[in-house]
């Protein structure tokens, strides 16, 4: 289904809950009549979102929640529908989450700032050629540490192709300024010559690259930073559980509390 077509349907689908889509942006304002889509009801704004990138729909979400608005998040096949109601809630904003609360996130397009200023990098050895590897950020609990509890016990942990890369001190880590440069056995940083600099985690120069491609062809791979619910959400004015729906191709509505009339 083309974009046009799809935002067709976004349209009349308001229209028919009761919301008022006479302006261009946001795409429908709810009137005394309308039903809600995501809690109470709240102005709408429609994208066209394939689902094969989560962290966009995500960014969508969150965008629209700090207006205090629901993202309706227009697919345009089933699969793709599928594909976002996993991404939101399935479980909520996450990849995964077990019993213990311990979460596994989403990998996004950010890289991973460290203190000291400059990017971390993960090295693989095998090759050429040299593959991108499959990162993972997940919480993992400490054992031991009785001065920590709950949440305050979870550490960061990065792996890559399954094998663990690094171990931080918890999400919070992630925050300006960042981690630290030893947690990472690489990094880069653009310098004067517009040239990317790769050094180890001594500071120790490595290589001279003239961009990204170079360097992953050579092994250094930049570190994606993981999607952290509560740092992309920081100034949401809806809470993120009630500012998404995703609409089919046939109409159908789904929030996170399930179909929605």
């Amino acid at each position: 289904m083309s974009e046009r077509t799809s935002l067709a349907v976004a349209r009349e689908t308001c229209e028919r809950l009761g919301y008022d889509t006479s302006e261009e942006t946001p795409l429908a304002r709810p009137t005394d009549d309308a039903a809600p889509i995501a809690g109470e009801p709240a102005p709408v704004e429609a994208t066209v979102v394939d689902g094969t990138d989560p962290h966009r729909a995500l960014a969508v979400v969150a965008r629209a929640a700090s207006r205090d608005r629901v993202a309706l998040l227009v697919a345009p096949s089933d699969d793709a529908a599928r594909r976002l109601r996993e991404a939101l809630a399935d479980p909520p904003l996450l990849r995964a989450e077990s019993d213990a609360g311990e979460r596994e996130f989403h990998v996004g397009p950010d890289r991973v700032h460290l203190a000291e200023g400059g990017l971390a990098l993960h090295v693989t050895r095998d090759g050429p050629p040299h593959p991108t590897p499959v990162f993972e950020w997940r919480e993992a609990s400490v054992d031991g540490d009785e001065a920590r509890a709950g949440a305050d016990r979870r550490r960061l942990v990065l792996s890559a192709d399954g094998e663990v890369v690094t171990r931080l001190g918890g999400v919070e880590t992630l925050a300006c300024p960042g981690p630290s440069r030893e947690q990472f056995t690489h990094h880069y940083r653009r310098e004067d010559d517009r040239l990317f600099h790769v050094r180890d985690a001594d500071g120790e120069p490595v290589g001279v690259f003239d961009g990204v491609r170079a360097m992953r062809e050579r092994g250094f791979h930049p570190v994606p930073a993981p999607v952290v619910p509560e740092h992309l959400f920081h100034d949401a004015e809806r809470p993120p559980r009630r500012s998404w729906a995703v609409l089919s191709p046939d109409g159908r509505l789904t929030a996170d509390a399930g179909p929605v009339e």
